[in-house]
């Protein structure tokens, strides 16, 4: 591959832009009628739960097609203020519950009042992320409604007519497909494996209602105490717009090191394959494998990957794929949409060589 084809694949990839799509604000639904579309907002750290916002424009797509509101939930401590980025990611309207009370999560809190605004409010479908808190609450809200839910979803589909939304659940490595939905009760529920779907873009001033809510919920005393606070978390892999991830044809340490280097080049997350955490060049924690991730990166750089079937699999909702390889035979070949043939981690010099200069050159340009 050509230092002119490696440079235009990595300039095009800097130089995209998310698109937003247009959905209008549909009208309010009649009184006593289950409608509009919610979704639970998860907080890590201080910021709204990426996954969060996969299905806001998810939650607005299926909105859309009902002919009613898609909405955000949110609990806790000068969350209010959250309303707005919410709003430019597909959210019609957002209701707050925002006391002290709630900058903890409580699960039996959180519960109570949950439900209690969905008896008030009567949304006909509530997504969940499934995470550790989304499964926890939306298994519970549901026992509290004595609605149904659909754990685990990896997509979600609707029957318009019937006003009905279908998940869609893989196991087994995909062997076993299920088709799973809640025709009798509302709100239907569903917890959505994050990284389903893709971030909606960014809509710049577009706004939601706030809605705010009484913390009226009586809080349970709290069984916990607080020994100590971990500094911020890292970024998580769902918040990467790239990744980059090696394998054992990158042949030692230092070529995964020029994987890393690469990554952070690229503000993307550094991956791995079960050969190159096996070597100990990486911890398991970055391992790229479909029972771990679900990947929609805007762009994928495989280096010495050979494409193990749950590795592929991990990464088969990427934008693009550049795969940098020694053998022309490997899966991962298949699966790319620019291939360096040649030696790993000559070909990442390269790129990183081409990237800095890429980046020195718009630095020293005038404005």
């Amino acid at each position: 591959m050509s230092d002119a084809a490696m440079g235009g694949f990595l300039d095009a990839y800097l130089s995209q832009q998310a698109e937003a799509t247009e959905v209008q604000v549909a009208d309010e639904a009649r009184p006593g009628e289950w409608r509009t579309v919610w979704t639970w907002i998860e907080r890590v750290d201080g910021e709204v739960l990426p996954a969060c916002l996969e299905l806001l424009g998810r939650g607005r797509e299926i909105a859309g097609e009902l002919g009613t509101r898609n909405c955000a939930v949110v609990f806790g401590q000068g969350v209010e203020a959250w309303a707005a980025t919410l709003g430019e990611h597909g959210a019609d309207r957002v209701y707050v519950i925002d006391a002290p009370e709630y900058e903890e999560f409580q699960l039996d809190a959180a519960r109570e009042a949950l439900a209690g605004l969905v008896r008030e409010r009567r949304p006909e479908i509530l997504l969940f992320p499934a995470t550790i808190q989304g499964r926890n609450l939306g298994a519970q809200v549901a026992t509290a409604l004595g609605t149904g839910i659909v754990p685990n979803c990896n997509a979600l589909s609707l029957d318009a007519n019937e006003r009905l939304v279908i998940g869609h659940q893989t196991s087994f490595e995909e062997r076993l497909l299920s088709d799973v939905a809640v025709p009798l009760q509302r709100p239907q529920i569903f917890t959505v494996t994050p990284g389903s779907y893709r971030r909606p873009g960014r809509e710049s001033g577009r706004q939601a209602q706030v809605v705010a809510v009484a913390a009226t919920v009586p809080l349970r005393p709290i069984q916990t105490k607080t020994i100590e606070r971990a500094p911020d978390r890292p970024k998580s892999l769902s918040q990467f717009d790239a990744v980059v991830a090696a394998g054992l044809g990158v042949a030692s340490r230092d070529g995964f090191q020029l994987a890393s280097e690469l990554a952070a080049e690229l503000d993307a997350y550094a991956g791995a394959t079960r050969g190159a955490v096996a070597c100990g060049w990486a911890g398991a924690d970055r391992l790229i494998s479909v029972t771990r991730h679900r990947l929609r990166p805007r762009l994928y750089v495989a280096c010495g990957v050979v494409g193990e079937y749950d590795h592929l699999k991990a990464i088969e909702n990427a934008d693009l794929v550049l795969a940098l390889t020694d053998d022309a035979r490997a899966p991962i070949v298949e699966s790319a949409d620019l291939v360096g043939i040649g030696e790993p981690s000559e070909l990442l010099r390269r790129l990183l060589d081409h990237l800095r200069r890429a980046k020195g050159e718009r630095v020293r340009s005038p404005p």
